[in-house]
Formats: structure tokens, sequence, C-alpha cells
């Protein structure tokens, strides 16, 4: 998150670095759990 936020300042977008405690709130809620199940996703499917 940090190289981002970086990017984003050297690109002159404030608004978004701005956002960056938001950025990493949502960031940590998506994070995925390290619990394994033997189900495969139905997105895995679709790709074959």
């Amino acid at each position: 998150m940090t190289s981002l936020v970086d990017i984003c300042r050297r690109q002159g977008l404030e608004s978004l670095v701005a956002l960056e405690g938001d950025f990493r709130r949502l960031a940590k809620a998506l994070r995925a759990t390290h619990e394994e199940t033997q189900q495969v996703s139905n997105f895995i499917y679709a790709m074959y």
C-alpha cells in the first residue's frame, strides 16, 4: 500500500493519497483467510 501511495503522491493525486486509511481498511477486510477447504470455487471451474 505504501508504494501505491508513493505513486499517487508523485503523480500529484493528493485526493487519492488522502484516502490511504480507507484503502488500508478495505485491503484488510478483503484479505483472504488462511483457512483452506476442499471446495473449488465456481470461478476456477469457469476458467477451464
